[in-house]
């Protein structure tokens, strides 16, 4: 499998500050609902807007485009981190799988599958894991009841993925049972961010290969056809490939095995200490009233393997002289009454630091200071005072707040640098002083509903992204003092920060069953109002942030929308039918071809050029240069007559409309890299052509663009071959 070289969709370029975020809702335009759509003046005007110029200069420099993966990316982030996998009577969004990632940092506008950008385009390496790595995971390791299933699936080799909460052991199961199978010969590959760069090529039959902790939404930028794509490289290889990602969320992906139950807390702990000492220390050291009130504690509490192996490393350490109490009152898990004491006793301006990390996990260090100082300005109408400096210091600030200093990387535009981030220690309580610090009163609330108007429209993206986080899990508290004072003040805005923040908030709050009717009804409103502003955030946020929870209402809204001139909502419209499809089975994959079908059908002119200019999004977007195998629209299409007609009648109309022909040709000519190298891929490729060549006009349109690709970067010589000789056979009026 290579790396995804394309140039991603056509989409509105952001002025001046592209880099940092997303909109997909554009600025220009102003068209009410239910506009006149003649072909007068103002029609003709806004038609212009849509030059062949304006599209090839979004094709043509992708580091301006408004990248959706990284809106959906932040969105899964921030539901997976903030909202609760569970209690507080609230189910778990059926959107995501959930579990936390490693934090973005200040300048991680990474342009996921786009070309340039300056991002590190490495393959990722995989290293031996070592015999005494792999003999302590042997010597503790205790099998959860769900490890049959595994083992019996990895008998043959493949792609495994072991979803799974955080902290139940997914590392070690695969570990382990990828040893066994394997007799020791596992390799680790370090973190990626993207499956399709894996050097599969490079895998070695009876070797197990391991990718610990997938960020979900590098898993959910996933298509199925990916999935099942790597499984079938993996298993031509001879090897196994096991990927393990925090959370079992209900979208089930290909290859998936669930890790349904965790070991038994106390047996893992007795193992843990059994490796560390002899037999007869531990049995006298569990022996002691104290140590066994501490144990059965522990093991009361929610399960997390890492806790557990530090309280048998702590446990061993007694030896040394450490009292148990000392070491009990380290290691107990504090109560919320004890949680609820300790912000008592924090200062305003740690208080104030302490919201921001838990409002922005793994942030860097130095913003998340200057927002902290922002908000005690506002709430006491004072200049904050430096706490982080001489003689208190950063880590005596993080000893009062409980967080903790990490070295991490952050990617940028010109690559990768390193960069200091700041996270809590405990990162289960980030959604519960979130909301203590909104309901107990701490701030004045028009203050910090300002703060975080505030940071809707902040220049990074992560602060952007856990302001419409917060925002959203705070909505399951007061659904109408936020939506009034900070979300509709978002999705108004002229700013296109402000309005991605809303969609992230949608999408977080839409995670909160109680309130996914709400927000579905609240961001329909939006779509019939005045405001073409709020219009094109409704038409963004049915896309990931609504659309896979009510499908049928996103086709619904997004067509009214597609029916009126408002130029600039074409953009927001297409992105998200592409977001729907990115996903979609073949059922849902049929109902967005159909829409866009009708759409590019109508009688109406602007519904015509959303259908035509929506299907060259898709066309771009669901196909990747250089991967040897047919584009999943021509996946689908290729499965009967119907799909293929489809399919046909709307690249006819995108070849020969005025506006989008030459950005046309261009991504006709991505499908044939894409096939290239794959005898199936351009087989149907060639089909294709010849189904979209009925007139002698059409055919030359097609022998001319094929004759082009076997200059192209990749070349794409096979697929030219295939489509002339499809397009060879004589129609009346065709050139020789």
């Amino acid at each position: 499998m290579v790396s995804a070289d394309r140039v991603g969709g056509l989409a509105e370029p952001l002025p001046d500050r592209a880099h940092h975020g997303v909109d997909h809702t554009g600025r220009a335009g102003s068209g009410g609902p239910g506009a006149p759509e003649g072909e007068g003046g103002p029609h003709r005007e806004a038609a212009r807007a849509l030059t062949i110029d304006k599209i090839k200069e979004q094709l043509s420099n992708p580091a301006r485009l408004l990248d959706s993966v990284s809106l959906v990316e932040e969105i899964h982030r921030q539901v997976s981190t903030l909202r609760p996998a569970g209690g507080g009577g609230q189910a778990a969004a059926p959107i995501v799988i959930m579990g936390d990632v490693t934090g973005d940092v200040v300048g991680r506008d990474s342009f996921v599958g786009r070309r340039g950008g300056g991002v590190d385009t490495a393959e990722p390496v995989a290293r031996r894991v070592a015999a005494p790595v792999l003999a302590s995971f042997l010597a503790a390791f205790v099998e959860p009841g769900s490890a049959g299933a595994i083992r019996d699936r990895l008998a043959r080799p493949g792609l495994v993925l072991l979803a799974g909460p955080r902290g139940w052991g997914k590392t070690a199961l695969g570990m382990v049972l990828l040893a066994e199978r394997c007799q020791g010969e596992v390799y680790e590959f370090e973190p990626i961010e993207d499956l399709l760069r894996l050097p599969t090529g490079a895998l070695k039959a009876g070797r197990g290969y391991l990718v610990t902790d997938l960020p979900p939404h590098v898993l959910t930028a996933a298509r199925g056809a990916d999935l099942h794509r790597l499984d079938e490289e993996v298993t031509a290889r001879g090897a196994r490939l096991v990927l393990t990602v925090a959370g079992a969320g209900a979208a089930a992906k290909p290859c998936q095995l669930p890790v349904s139950d965790h070991p038994e807390p106390r047996a893992l702990l007795l193992a843990h200490l059994g490796r560390l000492l002899a037999a007869e220390r531990v049995a006298e050291l569990t022996g002691q009233h104290a140590v066994a009130e501490l144990i059965e504690g522990s093991c009361q509490e929610p399960f997390e393997a890492a806790a557990l192996v530090r309280l048998a490393e702590e446990l061993a350490r007694l030896d040394r002289g450490v009292g148990v109490t000392e070491l009990a009152q380290r290691l107990t898990v504090r109560s919320k009454e004890e949680l609820r004491a300790w912000l008592d006793e924090v200062s305003s301006p740690d208080r104030a630091f302490l919201l921001c990390v838990a409002m922005f996990d793994g942030l860097a260090y130095g913003t998340v200071v200057d927002l902290a100082e922002r908000l005690d300005r506002l709430t006491t109408g004072r200049a904050a005072a430096r706490v982080d400096g001489p003689p208190h210091g950063r880590q005596a600030r993080c000893e009062r707040t409980r967080t903790e200093i990490l070295r991490a990387w952050s990617h940028t535009p010109y690559g990768r640098v390193p960069t200091e981030i700041v996270r809590l220690r405990q990162a289960d309580h980030r959604p519960w002083i979130v909301d203590q610090l909104w309901c107990a009163g701490y701030y004045g609330r028009p203050a910090l509903l300002r703060w975080l108007r505030e940071l809707g429209t902040h220049h990074a993206r992560p602060v952007r992204g856990g302001a419409g986080a917060a925002v959203g899990l705070l909505m399951s508290r007061e659904f109408e003092t936020f939506r009034r004072a900070v979300l509709e003040p978002w999705a108004a805005g002229d700013d296109p920060a402000g309005r991605e923040a809303a969609l992230v908030a949608l999408g977080v709050a839409a995670g909160d069953f109680q309130l996914t009717g709400a927000v579905v009804r609240l961001a329909h409103s939006w779509s019939r109002s005045g405001e073409w502003q709020l219009r094109r955030t409704a038409a963004r946020a049915f896309g990931e942030s609504l659309g896979h929870l009510v499908p049928d209402t996103a086709f619904e809204v997004l067509g009214e929308l597609a029916g009126q001139s408002d130029p600039g909502g074409v953009f927001a419209i297409s992105q998200s039918l592409v977001e729907l499809a990115r996903s979609a089975d073949d059922a849902l994959l049929a109902t967005v071809v159909a829409t866009v079908e009708s759409w590019a059908t109508s009688h109406r002119a602007h519904r015509r050029h959303v259908g035509v200019y929506g299907f060259l999004q898709l066309c771009a977007d669901l196909c990747r240069p250089g991967e040897h195998s047919a584009p999943r629209l021509l996946q689908w299409a290729d499965q009967g007559a119907e799909p293929t007609l489809a399919l046909a009648g709307l690249w006819r109309r995108a070849l020969i409309d005025p506006l989008v022909n030459r950005p046309a040709r261009w991504v006709l000519r991505w499908w044939a890299q894409s096939c290239e190298g794959d005898t199936a891929a351009t087989t149907a490729l060639a089909r294709l052509a010849r189904s979209v060549a009925r007139l002698p006009r059409e055919v030359e349109i097609l022998r001319r663009a094929a004759l082009t690709w076997p200059d192209a970067d990749p070349p794409a010589t096979a697929a030219a071959a295939a489509v002339l000789d499809a397009l060879s056979s004589p129609v009346r009026g065709a050139r020789p």
